[in-house]
């Protein structure tokens, strides 16, 4: 079976693969689809399914089509095998309990918030959900994220959640930094004064991620970043 162009295809997409990746899942679990339902249920561009179905094996049937059932082990290691819920998480949760117990820790023991730097400290679950909603959202296997700015240790709970992605954390707060490195957990730390800029070391990522400030006081002393909403 040749996957070259579906990898391809995949590959290009990045971490934005994980609907493409649903819908090949889809048309591997036996049952018939059209083109508009395939589009539909996977909530992906009639231009992008075009693209997947081009680079499979299917049989057809009328209008309807599907992967048969002999070639479906050909795929399965690319799958994503569930789509986002409503509440894409809430599904999750109780399978990272270990997770939730450790970043309660990690986050009762990291050093205090700061006043001067904005610092309003997340609670342990909405960190793990944060980084439960990226895994749910892209494709992180392989993946490049850096945080910008990481008073909430997210870059920990992705690391927890997500371990085959690389992460990068960048921060003035010279704290923060030491304490995620003291965790080894595998995540990468650069200081930096945003108001400056990036470090060219940390500019070639897959995705960014960060809190923006809540106070007027917050904006007018931060660089203006993209912000995670």
């Amino acid at each position: 079976m040749e996957r070259d162009g579906l990898e391809a295809l995949l590959d290009t997409a990045g971490i934005d693969s994980r609907r493409l990746r649903h819908a090949l899942m889809l048309v591997c679990d036996t049952q018939w689809w059209t083109l508009a339902n395939l589009v539909r249920q996977s909530a992906t561009s009639r231009r992008s399914i075009e693209a997947l179905l081009r680079e499979v094996e299917l049989e057809r049937d009328g209008d309807r089509f599907r992967v048969p059932l002999a070639h479906t082990p050909d795929y399965q290691d690319l799958f994503a095998v569930s789509e986002p819920p409503a509440d894409p998480v809430a599904h999750l949760l109780p399978h990272y309990e270990h997770v939730l117990k450790r970043m309660r820790e990690l986050i009762a023991n990291a050093p205090a918030a700061r006043q001067a730097l904005d610092h309003v400290s997340a609670t342990p679950e909405t960190v793990v959900r944060r980084a439960l909603l990226l895994g749910a959202r892209f494709w992180l296997r392989g993946a490049r994220v850096l945080c910008v700015g990481d008073h909430d240790l997210t870059s920990l709970a992705l690391r927890l959640t997500h371990p085959e992605a690389e992460v990068t954390v960048v921060d003035i707060d010279e704290r923060i930094l030491a304490y995620i490195d003291a965790q080894d957990l595998g995540v990468t730390t650069r200081w930096a004064d945003l108001r400056l800029g990036l470090p060219s070391s940390v500019r070639d990522h897959d995705l960014a991620i960060t809190d923006p400030p809540y106070t007027p006081e917050g904006w007018a002393c931060s660089p203006r970043v993209p912000s995670r909403g």
